[in-house]
């Protein structure tokens, strides 16, 4: 049989048997951070006019099924860059920075090292969950075939012959893109397929148009080609001097150098500060409530300024350091009353919860790192902060809430999609090539699963401390 879905607009048929869960029919056209389990109710649509999750429904019969529209994604593909000679060559390239939530494109000018034209979009794997754990548990086929098909819909979109590309990522992300099994990276001793750099013809990866593809080095099974690149853009292997790249997502990848020598870790921190797991929570879209301030009432700042429908990152820290600061809740986290921030947006006890989690597994990344290396915060001379949350961050805020420690809160220096950007570095430099991998080689990861370091300070951090 054929149901009908409507989207912007525009109308379709698609097939499908008696019987079929409804996300899976409908497939790239949801996001399900939740993985499918009916909790972040984003797959919501509309069957014949009554408001369901698709994702716990099931077709008995044709329908009419009209898919919400979405606010456009504010995908940061700016970021701090490295000062560097680079290959002069002809033609175009390709750049390309493969998130877990989002996807940053880059058409460069081999020639002048320009950026000609740039595109973001979500990753169309996220309809098998936010995290990259719940992806490792679906078929690594089916998500190699949707990275697949995502970045040949990019070339197309551009419209350029390119002459070669390179892509960056966490690790999960580019065994997918790869074809690579990643269920190793989920179970002890977490051993990836492959780190290492590696050019393919990307037709052998599945991509419509043919190039040689560069797939950046990464460290180790939670710290990626990613991490490298955003190393790379920050200069942090140029000198000896102690500095701190923290990238606040899913997976909080943190590096440290000193006296020349780098350390890194990766905590799971959980999507909540991408808005999965969080009632009302979003990404960084427009409408996304992005600044909370309680002064005479509350007050808010919106993505684009459009009317709120739901609330991001940065703005749920904002809300929870008022909350905090107003004895809202206490240090426990206790939440008495549901805390409405606008007429149909508010934060319950689970999300504050959820920003506990999240919250304490940065801190004690930090901690831990800054101890393991015997690094005092006063000798850190600056705080890299990556990340899309970047461009709306309060610092002082996420300090208030034990984010980060409040000592380095004067250090920060917010670098964008340092990703992107030391893939175009990587794209446009055979030496930096080189010196990418050299770093990948070199850079010492700290397991934090099996530190008693870690697992301390981290029951330490879920309480909140007014400082």
């Amino acid at each position: 049989m054929f149901i009908t879905v409507l989207q912007n607009g525009v109308e379709r048929k698609i097939q499908c048997n008696t019987g079929d869960r409804l996300s899976d029919i409908l497939g790239d056209y949801l996001h399900l951070p939740c993985g499918g389990r009916g909790t972040c109710k984003n797959c919501t649509v509309k069957v014949d006019g009554s408001k369901v999750l698709s994702c716990q429904t099931f077709v008995k019969k044709p329908v009419t099924v009209k898919i919400l529209d979405l606010p456009d994604a504010q995908i940061v593909k700016e970021g701090i860059s490295r000062n560097a000679a680079f290959d002069k060559d002809s033609g175009v390239g390709l750049a390309i920075d493969i998130g877990t939530t989002t996807i940053a494109a880059y058409c460069v000018d081999l020639a002048t090292g320009k950026i000609v034209a740039s595109l973001g979009e979500l990753n169309m794997q996220r309809r098998f969950g936010s995290d990259v754990v719940s992806r490792i548990g679906c078929d690594h086929t089916l998500l190699h075939s949707i990275i697949a098909k995502q970045i040949s819909s990019i070339v197309e979109k551009f419209g350029y012959t390119f002459k070669k590309a390179l892509a960056v990522g966490n690790t999960p992300m580019l065994h997918f893109l790869q074809g690579y099994s990643a269920k190793s990276l989920a179970v002890a001793p977490f051993t990836p397929v492959s780190t290492e750099m590696k050019t393919w013809d990307s037709t052998k990866l599945g991509i419509s148009q043919s190039f040689p593809l560069t797939v950046a080095p990464g460290i180790s099974a939670f710290v990626g080609g990613d991490t490298v690149a955003a190393i790379i853009a920050c200069s942090m292997d140029l000198d000896e001097k102690t500095a701190l790249l923290v990238d606040i997502g899913t997976n909080g990848e943190i590096v440290l150098s000193h006296k020349g020598r780098l350390y890194c870790c990766s905590t799971a921190a959980g999507p909540a500060f991408e808005g999965a797991h969080i009632t009302h929570g979003m990404g960084s879209v427009e409408g996304a409530i992005s600044k909370v301030k309680i002064q005479n009432g509350i007050h808010i700042e919106t993505i684009g300024g459009k009317p709120p429908v739901g609330i991001c990152g940065s703005g749920i820290i904002d809300a929870v350091a008022q909350m905090l600061k107003y004895d809202i809740i206490d240090s426990t986290g206790l939440l008495d009353f549901d805390f409405h921030i606008k007429e149909g947006i508010y934060i319950d006890q689970q999300d504050i919860r959820q920003v506990q989690y999240a919250k304490a597994a940065i801190y004690a990344g930090i901690e831990t790192l800054a101890r393991y290396v015997k690094v005092g915060y006063k000798d850190i001379e600056t705080v890299y902060i990556a990340g899309g949350m970047g461009n709306y961050l309060d610092i002082k805020n996420a300090a208030y809430i034990g984010l980060f420690p409040k000592e380095l809160t004067d250090k920060v220096v917010f670098c964008g999609n340092a990703a992107g950007s030391g893939a175009i570095s990587m794209l446009l430099s055979d030496k930096i090539r080189k010196t990418a991998k050299k770093l990948a080689a070199q850079t010492e990861y700290i397991e934090l699963s099996s530190s008693s370091l870690f697992q301390e300070e981290y029951i330490k951090q879920l309480s909140f401390s007014k400082v």
